[in-house]
């Protein structure tokens, strides 16, 4: 759609304003359609239409309203449950990061493997960081920052190193602030390093909160600081992967299933 082409121009600023609120328009009836994918995915729960259409929908298939339910209620119900269940869950969370094509779904999946048990979900979120959507690789950051574990916080340095979105770069950096640890410190000196303005602050945010120290936007002084503490040990653990069994209980199955419609 080309919004120009619905944009009549009127003088002064009172032209400006209605220009903006055919532009505002023209955003809201773009949404209506409520898609699970698509540039404006995340609009689609603000449209009344989208609503409804997904009630419509819900007489012949699952819609996202319920899938996001029933996935959460799936963890739910896995967070009171054996470790051997959380597995489970963990494992058929990360075949829906690889293998499911609806960006709400790979997003919302990663945000559930930070309510398992880390040692559990730790592959899983792996598998999020190598997501095609920047989105569901941010969130994998943010979940990584809430385990704070040392492999999680090894896994953090892996993605600010080879990330090329800096939205993810940034989100690594904010989830290693996360961590009350001198290598949390160390690694940061990859991101103060960095040729970006965004970057470096970010860092230098995170460090203000790993060390208390308050040299405040003052890059070259936190460089100067992080070289004190020496190199960094940027080794990745040597077995990361998730061992847990894939066989699957009749609910887990059933659920997987019917998502796959």
């Amino acid at each position: 759609m080309n919004l120009r082409s619905y944009i009549r121009p009127f003088p002064g600023s009172f032209g400006r304003c209605c220009s903006m609120g055919w532009v505002l328009l023209s955003l809201i009836a773009l949404a209506s359609s409520g898609c699970a994918k698509g540039a404006l995915w995340r609009l689609g729960y603000l449209s009344p239409q989208a609503r409804q259409q997904w009630a419509d929908e819900e007489k012949i298939a699952k819609t996202w309203p319920t899938i996001r339910s029933e996935m959460t209620a799936l963890v739910d119900q896995a967070k009171v449950s054996s470790s051997a269940d959380q597995q489970r869950v963990a494992a058929r969370l990360s075949e829906m990061i690889q293998k499911d094509d609806r960006v709400l779904v790979r997003l919302h999946a990663t945000e559930l493997l930070g309510e398992l048990d880390p040692a559990t979900a730790l592959s899983a979120v792996a598998a999020a960081t190598q997501d095609r959507e920047s989105d569901v690789r941010v969130a994998a950051c943010r979940v990584y920052g809430k385990m704070k574990t040392d492999d999680a916080l090894t896994q953090l340095n892996a993605v600010l190193q080879r990330e090329q979105q800096p939205d993810v770069q940034i989100a690594a950096v904010r989830a290693i602030g996360q961590f009350k640890d001198p290598r949390a410190a160390q690694i940061l000196q990859f991101a103060l390093d960095s040729e970006q303005p965004a970057l470096q602050l970010a860092a230098a945010d995170s460090l203000k909160s790993i060390t208390g120290q308050k040299f405040g936007n003052d890059i070259p002084k936190w460089q100067e600081y992080v070289a004190s503490l020496g190199p960094a040990d940027t080794s990745l653990p040597t077995n990361p992967v998730n061992h847990a069994s894939h066989e699957q209980p009749d609910e887990v199955r059933s659920f997987v299933n019917s998502i796959k419609r």
